[in-house]
């Protein structure tokens, strides 16, 4: 099989929370995403409460600090831990500096968390300062949960750049990796629903798989998923904070296929097999067209690359219906 060339597909909103609705405000909380020269860079902003001009100094975090890992990528990667940590805090905190002046406030009327992932070529860069969480989800089921923020002093509070040592408390995590399925950015309105506990919901992989499959998934696609879910369609639970969320997801490297599990197939295969002996056929050429196979390929050359009878490959193209399609006659998974 030849390896696709993975795209991280991102679909991001926000939305207003109880509380700012009840009042007509408009939401503080930002999310800004970009992709330039094989950088995918993805960035989620929640606004102090507290700062008289939080929605404005959430968009600018977000949209400097994509627009800052897309053009030094390469650089901040290799850079040294220590001097890769002072040198994002100190570079938000000289351009908010700028954006006081500029709109007649002090830096504190502008305060925000910031989540980002960033992604060149299977090299991840993951940032996290202040509440929310980050998620991100391996092929194999696991997954990392970014730590929130909390100063020393006082636990209750939240961190933000104008923090002393917020360079020694912000989450880095920089890794190399072919196996991330995706991952999911919340604000803290959001990310006790969709990660509690060191688990990961299922909403959280419904998301992920929702946008695998869909590269153009926009916006308002996700806002709907979000309304959708089990989550909220007990309306008393719905949260009074604002919400933003972020999705990343690799759709070209994900396949359809990649989400039936085996328990998943065996159930599939006890509906038309009984012998014990043929269920393990089968199961053995399941594996293999899940680890090995994308096509197009005709009946005769997927049997040879299965180790198994024609008439078995018909069979199991039958049971995987939902995940093959056809192109000029020829079997491609999906």
């Amino acid at each position: 099989m030849n390896k696709q060339k993975q795209f991280l597909s991102v679909a991001q909103g926000a939305v207003a929370g109880r509380k700012h609705i009840a009042v007509s405000k408009a939401c503080e909380d930002s999310v800004f995403s970009e992709e330039k020269n094989d950088v995918t860079v993805a960035a989620l902003s929640d606004g102090c409460g507290s700062s008289s001009k939080s929605g404005i100094g959430s968009k600018v975090i977000t949209t400097f600090l994509c627009n800052m890992f897309l053009s030094s990528f390469n650089k901040l990667y290799k850079e040294p831990e220590d001097s890769f940590r002072t040198f994002v805090i100190e570079s938000i905190r000289r351009k908010m500096d700028e954006v006081a002046i500029s709109e007649h406030g002090t830096v504190r009327d502008f305060l925000g968390t910031f989540l980002l992932m960033a992604h060149k070529n299977g090299r991840f860069i993951l940032l996290h300062l202040g509440d929310g969480v980050i998620t991100t989800l391996f092929k194999n089921g696991s997954f990392l949960i970014s730590e929130e923020n909390k100063g020393p002093q006082d636990p209750q509070s939240t961190v933000y750049f104008t923090y002393p040592t917020a360079s020694k408390i912000m989450f880095v995590k920089r890794f190399k990796s072919n196996d991330v399925a995706g991952a999911l950015m919340s604000s803290d309105g959001l990310s006790n629903l969709l990660a509690k506990d060191g688990e990961v919901s299922d909403e959280v992989k419904d998301l992920i798989k929702s946008l695998s499959l869909n590269r153009q998934k926009g916006k308002n696609d996700l806002l709907n998923d979000l309304h959708n879910m089990s989550l909220f369609q007990n309306d008393e639970i719905y949260v009074d904070d604002d919400c933003s969320l972020s999705v990343l997801a690799f759709s070209k490297d994900l396949r359809k296929i990649d989400f039936l599990t085996n328990e998943g197939f065996d159930e599939l295969l006890k509906k038309r097999v009984s012998n014990k002996k043929t269920i393990s056929v089968y199961t053995k050429a399941f594996r293999r067209i899940k680890s090995s196979c994308q096509g197009p390929y005709d009946v005769a050359y997927l049997a040879k690359k299965l180790a198994i009878s024609q008439k078995k490959t018909l069979l199991l193209i039958s049971l995987l219906n939902e995940y093959v399609a056809f192109e000029e006659g020829n079997i491609v998974v999906i």
